[in-house]
């Protein structure tokens, strides 16, 4: 199978999946989900129309989509010209810091080019407004059963999370760890820690035969950026530059 083919079956997958309560079922209606056919997209989480190269040189993850979108939204954001328009009028918090950032740092315009590949770890779309709360279980769900075959897929240089959850719902996927094979016990350490922190880290999945290094960063939207504002961030990602080529 090719890889456009093997993708589209993970796409496949995802877009039949209904594990998750509070979340909107793509394909079918359950009592607590909202069944949306139109969500049944040709990538796994609207990000990837964005940037959605099948061999990218970064991998970058997100938390989720923020709120459920409408069918009229759906249209642009499914259409890569038209999204990436919408960018530049609306200057979301994170996809502007992000091109910002990826322009700064890499000299990678992410307007027009579309090396890399992002999503978001939560592949689905919650229910309500973009402060809702975002349930461990849908980052369990969406890593263990779909994310680990994404990663083995693509595979990236390298895989960039932003933000505590996307990293730690990364671990459901595969097993996070230092260069020497011993597991990083994320969740007993803080962002800034780990950034500070020499010691390369590696997503690794659970067969131990792939190995990816691992860069967990900031979340760089709105409420984070209040918390951890631009220059920091630049200044983050600037540590990472020499070991992502």
């Amino acid at each position: 199978m090719d890889k456009q083919a093997a993708y589209a079956d993970i796409v496949k997958q995802v877009n039949k999946c209904n594990l998750c309560d509070g979340t909107t079922a793509r394909s079918r209606d359950k009592t607590n989900q909202v069944g949306l056919d139109h969500l049944a997209t040709n990538h796994v989480n609207l990000w990837s129309y964005w940037q959605g190269n099948l061999s990218p040189e970064i991998l970058v993850l997100g938390q989720d989509w923020g709120e459920l979108p409408n069918f009229d939204r759906i249209k642009i954001f499914i259409d890569s010209e038209a999204y990436r328009k919408i960018i530049t009028i609306e200057k979301n918090a994170t996809d502007f810091n992000l091109v910002k950032l990826f322009d700064d740092v890499f000299s990678v315009n992410i307007l027009k080019e579309q090396k890399l590949f992002f999503t978001n770890s939560v592949f689905c779309y919650k229910k309500g407004n973009l402060n809702e709360n975002v349930c461990t279980s849908w980052f369990r769900n969406c890593n263990e059963h779909f994310m680990s075959n994404l990663i083995l897929l693509l595979e990236p240089k390298c895989i960039i999370t932003l933000g505590n959850k996307a990293l730690h719902g990364l671990s459901y996927s595969g097993n996070i760890i230092y260069t020497n094979g011993s597991l990083a016990k994320i969740k007993n350490i803080s962002l800034t820690a780990l950034l500070d922190n020499p010691n390369q880290l590696w997503w690794e999945n659970f067969n131990k035969n792939k190995r990816i290094k691992l860069f967990p960063l900031f979340h760089p939207g709105g409420y984070s950026a209040r918390n951890r504002p631009y220059q920091q961030q630049l200044n983050d990602w600037n540590k990472i530059k020499p070991f992502v080529n």
